[in-house]
């Protein structure tokens, strides 16, 4: 016979109908039938349910549900002060020379257009250059969607942490660059 799960108010109900046939001075086993469970089971509600009425069931079933709501905010709270912790500890590791680099060609590329001249006091080839992306972009794209999948509700930073615990050295800004390109 399948398990068949009851909500409180239901049990409350079993309950009530229980006590009325042992009320009327019916034995334990006729009620038992009646209300379709066994001895075991019957206990068991009168322990968890037994003196609680219907509003009192609702009560308890909205505390239990701001309860679960509550342990996953404290939860998502204490992942992001975990994440803050080891990027805050792990910032003056990184090294940004390659990314700010980067970025700074394509910025003066833009900025100057192809056929100006560059700043004054900086090299003529420093703008021609193109701006290049290291070999394990692909492999580092495909890992962060891999996490953004599964971790759904996170952002780059929290994807970022958890990069890091997979042993990639990547920066926080890189990943962003990878983040809003694939959105």
């Amino acid at each position: 016979m399948a398990r068949k799960h009851h909500t409180a108010e239901q049990i409350i109900g079993k309950l009530r109908q229980a006590e009325v046939i042992l009320g009327q001075g019916g034995d334990l086993e006729y009620a038992l039938r009646e209300i379709g469970v066994t001895k075991n089971t019957f206990y068991r509600w009168r322990k968890e349910y037994g003196g609680l009425k219907l509003d009192q069931a609702r009560r308890m079933k909205d505390l239990e549900a701001e309860n679960a709501r509550l342990k996953r905010a404290v939860a998502d709270l204490t992942v992001d002060n975990q994440i803050l912790k080891e990027i805050s500890k792990e910032s003056s590791d990184l090294s940004e020379a390659s990314v700010r680099g980067c970025h700074t060609r394509a910025a003066g590329a833009w900025l100057f257009g192809e056929a100006s001249m560059p700043c004054a006091g900086t090299k003529p080839g420093r703008f021609e250059k193109a701006c290049e992306r290291p070999d394990d972009e692909e492999t580092l794209t495909k890992d962060i969607i891999r996490l953004a999948t599964k971790y759904g509700r996170y952002g780059y930073k929290r994807i970022t942490a958890l990069l890091r615990v997979e042993g990639w050295r990547v920066n926080h800004k890189r990943v962003e660059r990878i983040w809003r390109q694939e959105a």
